[in-house]
Formats: C-alpha cells, structure tokens, sequence
C-alpha cells in the first residue's frame, strides 16, 4: 500500500493576543508573540512512501465502522464514536472527515463547535440506547467538554475512566486510590451539586520513589504494559515513571513495549502512530513509516517525528527547509490556548521545542529571544505536567539568561522546578527530580547563580 505526503500546508490557531495566563498556568510572555511563520512560502510536495509498514485498516474505515455502528443502535458503538469526537483521547479526532489538505492537525478550533455537537449527540444515542454513564456524562457535557483538554481526559469526565491510561495503571495499583479517583469523578459529574472538575493530578502522578537499587519492579513494569495495552494512552504512564525517578536505562524495556504496543495498534487504524515512533531509536526502520502514517492522520507527534527525520536524514534524504514546515505544521506559529475559552488545536510540545532551540541558534542567550519565548511557552504549557520536562528547563534557561533584572530567576524556577506563582517551592512537582532531565537541570542551576 502507497501512503502519500501531500504538499505541506501551515495550520493558523488561536490568538497572539490572549489573556494572561492563570496562577497555575505557564509564566507570562516576555514580549507579545511573533506575527509571522518562518516556513517557506512554497512548502516542497514531493511525495514520501513507506517501506516496510501497511495498514490494515485505515483511520476513517474505523470511524465509518463505529458511525454505521451507532447509526444502528448500538450503545457501545456510539460511545466509540463519542470518543472520536471528544477533545482528548488516543482516539479523538481519529478518522474523523476533515475537509483540507494533508499534512494538517486533526483538530484545530474550526472543528471545535462541530466535534461538540457530534460528541453530544454519540452520547446522546448511547443514553437512549440505555447507558447510563452516557447520560450522566451528557448533562454536564456543557461543563466539562470546554475544561482544559488533558485535564479533562485525566478527570475522566468524556468518556469511560478505564480508557484513560494512567488511570487504569493508577487503579491498579492501590485500592484506596481507585476509590480516590472514583469518587472525584463522581463529585464531578453530579449534576446537581457538582463539585469543582479538577483533574486528580496529585494521585495520578504521585512520585512513587524506586527502590535503593534503582531497579523498576516487574509487578509495576507489567501494570503499566497492560495499561498501554488495553487503552493505548500511553505517554503518560511514562511520564508517571519517570517522574517517580526511573532513570531512562531502566525504563528502556517499558519503552520497547510501549513502541510495540502503539505500532501494532497504528497499523490497525488508530491513531498512535506519531505516539510509537516517540519510543524509537531514529535508527529504527520503522521509525519513518510510523512518522510518515501519522502526519497523514494528522497527528502532531506523527509530523514532529517526520520532520526529525528529514532535519538530520534519518531514513530519508536530509531536507532542511521541508523539515521546518512540519515543524510548524506539528506546532502552529499562533499558539494554541485553552484559558478562557480560548481555541484549541492538537500539537507537539516537542515541535515547539524544536522551533524554540532552532530561534535560540545554539547556544543561550539566543539570536531571535522574542520567536524562542514564543514557541518555548508552547512548549511548556503545564510545568510539571509535560510528558518531556526538557522543554520546560529550556524555558527557564531563557528567562535565566534575559537581560535586565526583575523576576528573572523566580519565572525560571516556576518553569522548571515547581515553583508556586507567589513563591516558595513546591517539592512534589519539582520535576528537575527526573532522571532523564539531569543535565538540563544542572546547566539551569549554574545560570540561575547569575540571575537577577
């Protein structure tokens, strides 16, 4: 089977000038975000085609399936669809029609009132059909499909709990916090009394601290492989381990399994191409069919790992400026937002990062400051809560090396250390405490000696 990449097209999202950001949400900008994108103004078209991986099913053939499935009466097929049209998930937007060309994001705020009516209405024939889940999701849609994306699929508010990952490996794990996460998932879905929808970060992701020897138990290796395995969202199960300080060595068998789990699943017409590449080696052959399968589907990661490819030439020939258009294609040169209602859009944190350490020219403090801020601030949404904390550190490499003094060092610390917006350090979401960002960290602790 031919799968073709079609000319680049630059997807635009959200405003530059949105509303400052809540006391939980990333530091302010340092200066108001860059109006206009670096790509090429003739994106290249030539075609790429993969060479060893075919579909067996396709993501709209799936779709199509779950649609005639509901159409039908079917209470579980309509919760399927239900997902595809929910704003968070492996499976939303998955397969869903979109009318413009390839490569685009899956999602972006045109879809946003669309999707919602969609969603509502899956929900809706699921109700009738008798689940009653559905029903009770479906009278406080209004209330929790506009919440924060992530922080929506972590409440387990838009669809089943047990197909949230790091929910199910959470659950598995402790009986008291299975009940902890059923109970605020209960609160929030009272319609009459509803209790704020705040997403359980804190059980979630509670740092769970290996053994003196470092090693990662086969009880929880093998918890959270079947997490994976049943629900496919599996980034942040990683993330949970590697905030609790596995070092990436140990954790390499969990990521050999995650890359096998979400490849399989690609192949049978999900969306979690771009996801199985991010657990590769660049040398892997699979690692540029995987990219090239997911930037079709639209998926951020998928056109991030294909654009890493073509920057260095793993796999493909080296393309430079081709690369950068993907880039922006997987991180949007308007930034997507989520506070106060605004737009959102599917992207990659790591495509934004790419873009800010491509501004940035090599070495900090930078040539372009105002285009890295920007994209690094993409980057670094939900300090503490980004699957890579890399980016975050790197945000706060650039408030630690801005010019002038003011709150330099605190903007840093609440980037890459968990430091409260008023101040004060927060150790439990101190994420400089992971293995796998060791050496950024300590570069970032040097330049903070000479921060104002």
């Amino acid at each position: 089977m031919r799968y073709v990449l079609l000319a680049l097209s630059v997807v635009a999202c959200g405003r530059a000038d949105v509303p400052a950001p809540a006391a939980s949400s990333s530091p302010p900008q340092e200066s108001a975000a860059p109006s206009a994108s670096a790509a090429p103004a003739e994106p290249p078209s030539a075609a790429l085609t993969t060479k060893t991986l075919a579909r067996k099913q396709t993501p709209r053939a799936r779709h199509d399936a779950d649609k005639a499935s509901c159409d039908a009466g079917d209470r579980a097929g309509c919760r399927a669809l239900a997902e595809r049209y929910a704003v968070a998930g492996p499976r939303a937007s998955c397969g869903v029609p979109r009318n413009r060309t390839a490569p685009s994001l899956k999602y972006t705020p045109a879809d946003a009132e669309g999707d919602r009516v969609a969603y509502e209405r899956a929900m809706g024939r699921a109700c009738a059909a008798g689940d009653a889940d559905a029903c009770a999701i479906l009278k406080v849609a209004h209330r929790v499909v506009p919440m924060v994306p992530r922080h929506a699929l972590w409440a387990g508010v838009l669809g089943d709990p047990q197909s949230v990952g790091i929910r199910r490996f959470r659950a598995s794990e402790k009986p008291r916090w299975s009940k902890i996460l059923d109970d605020e998932r209960a609160s929030c879905l009272a319609a009459e009394t509803p209790a704020p929808c705040e997403a359980p970060k804190l059980t979630l992701f509670a740092k769970e601290k290996p053994g003196k020897d470092g090693k990662l138990a086969a009880e929880i290796r093998a918890r959270a492989t079947e997490a994976c395995e049943t629900t496919h969202d599996c980034p942040d199960i990683y993330m949970a381990l590697d905030k609790s300080g596995y070092t990436p060595a140990e954790l390499a068998p969990v990521r050999e399994a995650f890359a096998e789990t979400l490849a399989s699943a690609c192949l049978e017409g999900d969306c979690t191409c771009g996801d199985a590449a991010r657990y590769l080696p660049e040398t892997d052959p699979r690692f540029v069919d995987l990219a090239i399968l997911g930037c079709e589907n639209g998926e951020a990661e998928g056109c991030y790992a294909l654009a890493r490819a073509l920057e260095v030439g793993a796999g493909v020939s080296k393309d430079e400026a081709r690369a950068r258009a993907l880039y922006e294609v997987a991180c949007p040169p308007l930034r997507p937002t989520f506070w106060q209602g605004g737009p959102t859009t599917d992207y990659s944190p790591r495509a934004c990062d790419r873009l800010a350490e491509i501004a940035i020219g090599g070495a900090y403090p930078g040539n372009d400051r105002h285009t890295a801020k920007h994209y690094a601030i993409s980057a670094c949404r939900f300090p503490s809560y980004e699957i890579d904390h890399g980016p975050c550190v790197r945000l706060g490499m650039l408030w630690a090396t801005r010019e002038g003094a003011g709150n330099n060092a605190h903007e840093a610390r609440m980037a890459a250390f968990g430091e409260s917006f008023a101040g004060g350090d927060r150790p439990h979401l101190d994420d400089c405490t992971r293995p796998s960002a060791e050496r950024e960290c300590n570069e970032l602790r040097e330049a903070l000696k000479k921060t104002h």
